[in-house]
């Protein structure tokens, strides 16, 4: 089959497909679900599911009638690839509101510090390449998700910084509260 041909396939297969518009060789739906139409190396006709966590596509032929080749790909292609393109969805939604969270703590220790969050191509600290860069201090997020802090003081402010750990080393958690 030409690619004009799989088009018109397309076109004439989407009203079995509620939800789902065609595009080209492709039938896409508001969920970002798309099932791509094509046709390998081999003429082989292939009909995948794009955008889940594996690959999921069938063999098809696309010189069935569109009522045949709509339930095919209905019962053979649909019910995995649904199943794992939601559950996939799922994980990046919550790997980005993660992500944006870490963030937002960031910022968070950035407007403390008079600092900005900053991006470093070659950071060594974790997949996420921003950080907090201040005046004289930068902080980085490890990969437990700890903070470490990178200061430059003068030689009078290090032993003025080392007084006050030493000192606050002793207060109780309720006390370094009211101090600050």
């Amino acid at each position: 089959m030409t690619d004009e041909q799989i088009k018109e396939l397309v076109k004439k297969i989407e009203p079995f497909f509620i939800g789902f518009k065609a595009d080209g060789k492709s039938l896409k739906n508001s969920n970002g679900m798309e099932i791509c139409f094509r046709e390998d190396w081999k003429n082989k006709t292939i009909v995948s599911g794009l955008y889940a966590k594996k690959r999921h596509s069938i063999g098809c032929s696309f010189e069935k009638p569109i009522e045949k080749i709509y339930k095919d790909i209905r019962r053979r292609l649909m019910p995995e690839y649904h199943e794992d393109f939601f559950k996939n969805k799922k994980e990046n939604i919550e790997r980005t509101e993660a992500k944006e969270l870490e963030k937002q703590k960031l910022l968070a220790l950035a407007s403390v510090v008079g600092g900005e969050l900053s991006y470093n191509y070659g950071q060594r600290y974790s997949g996420n390449s921003e950080y907090v860069d201040a005046n004289n201090a930068s902080i980085y997020q490890t990969y437990q998700g700890l903070y470490e802090f990178q200061i430059t003081l003068t030689y009078f402010d290090a032993m003025r910084l080392a007084k006050i750990i030493k000192e606050s080393t002793f207060l109780e958690p309720k006390q370094i509260e009211e101090e600050t």
